[in-house]
Order: C-alpha cells, then sequence, then structure tokens
C-alpha cells in the first residue's frame, strides 16, 4: 500500500514533468499533437486514475488503521499538485512553447527574418474580404494566397493538424503578429515592431522580449 500510494504520486510527478517537455517540444518542432491534447490526457490520468488510487488507498489505511500518515501525506500531496497546477500558482506549462518557438527561430534563421517578415507583411494590400476599416488581418486562407510561406519556411510550421501555417497574421499599430492555436488550445506566436519601435504585446499574453521590436508569446 505504502509502495502504490508513492508510485501513484511519482507518476503525477511525472506527468507534469511530462508536459512541460512536450510543450517545448511543440514549440520548437511544431509537428507533434497540439499541446491541448497531451495537457488533456495527462490532467485526465492525474484525476481518474491516480486521484482515485490514491483515495482507495487512504480509506483503506483508516479502516485498517494501518500506514494512515503515509496514506493522508502521500493523497495531501498529490492534492497540493493539481491545487498549484489548476490554480496557475505554478508556470503553466504551455510557456514553455514560446521558449522552444524562439530556440528553434534564433537556431535555424534570425530576428532579422522575422523583420523582413513584419516589412513583406506591412507591404501586402488588405485581403479583400476585409472590412473597411478594420486592421489588416490575414487569416489562414488568405496567407495560402500570398508568397510568404515560399519565403519564410518557418510559416508551415504546425504541420499536426490538417493544415499548416499560423491561424493568422495581423498588423496593427505597427506590430505584426503571427499566432498559431484557436479558441481551445489557446494561441502562441511572434510579433515584430514594423519600424523598429517597441512593439507593445497583448496584455493578457505572457510575453518572451528578444529585442526592442521582437517578442514571442503565450496566450489563452
Amino acid at each position: 500500500m505504502k509502495l502504490t500510494s508513492l508510485i501513484a504520486l511519482i507518476l503525477a510527478v511525472i506527468c507534469l514533468m511530462w508536459e512541460y517537455v512536450l510543450n517545448y517540444w511543440y514549440g520548437y518542432h511544431e509537428e507533434s499533437l497540439s499541446p491541448i491534447v497531451w495537457n488533456s490526457i495527462c490532467l485526465l490520468v492525474e484525476l481518474f486514475i491516480l486521484l482515485p488510487t490514491l483515495l482507495i488507498i487512504w480509506i483503506v489505511s483508516l479502516l485498517r488503521r494501518k500506514y494512515r500518515f503515509w496514506a493522508t501525506a502521500t493523497l495531501v500531496g498529490f492534492l497540493a499538485l493539481i491545487g498549484l497546477r489548476l490554480g496557475h500558482i505554478i508556470p503553466s506549462p504551455r510557456i514553455l512553447i514560446m521558449y522552444g518557438m524562439r530556440n528553434r527561430i534564433i537556431r535555424d534563421y534570425s530576428l532579422d527574418d522575422l523583420r523582413r517578415l513584419a516589412h513583406d507583411v506591412d507591404q501586402l494590400a488588405p485581403p479583400q474580404n476585409a472590412p473597411l476599416g478594420q486592421n489588416k488581418v490575414f487569416m489562414r486562407e488568405d496567407v495560402d494566397k500570398t508568397q510568404l510561406k515560399q519565403k519564410y519556411p518557418f510559416l508551415t510550421w504546425g504541420r499536426a493538424h490538417s493544415f499548416n501555417g499560423p491561424s493568422a497574421i495581423a498588423e496593427e499599430h505597427g506590430v505584426v503578429t503571427v499566432w498559431w492555436g484557436g479558441e481551445l488550445s489557446g494561441h502562441w506566436g511572434f510579433g515584430v515592431a514594423v519600424n523598429g519601435g517597441r512593439a507593445k504585446p497583448d496584455p493578457y499574453s505572457r510575453i518572451l522580449r528578444v529585442s526592442n521590436d521582437i517578442f514571442f508569446f503565450v496566450g489563452t
């Protein structure tokens, strides 16, 4: 009983660490399952397999009056870990997406490539179906009609889905933002100030600023 409860607690910690690894991997390669899939699987395992196991062990220990302290301690530790995750007290694993993306860009491309992309987007005319008076927004299908993917291969990232490339590219207040993801999985990507000024991100996103005019982000 002591060994089973200890294994369950260790598996919970492994699940959490595995989420961090998978989110970084996804940000770096953009060719694996969406982070929301892995995060959901890990959370389901913890809530519907590991938690019931620890509860059963705790109840049995109370009835047998044996290993009560051990069973209670492991159950409390497990619940504390879940609470830290759900309460966003510890950093979300999804933050690692932007670190992985940053490192891949720096390894295979350069920040100047992002600046050239922002300049090219700034020179493009708004999509034909864009409402008048709205910010310049190229949705996935609009991006495919440009030559941007041929010039910037990182715009083809995200091949695990039925499409490849970012969900949208937008220009607002002199900042070009490229993002992947959606309403369920959240969004992530990077922003670049067109004229080299200070790029201002969405205040609701977590950012990783790499220069005055460029930042990577992950948001909800």
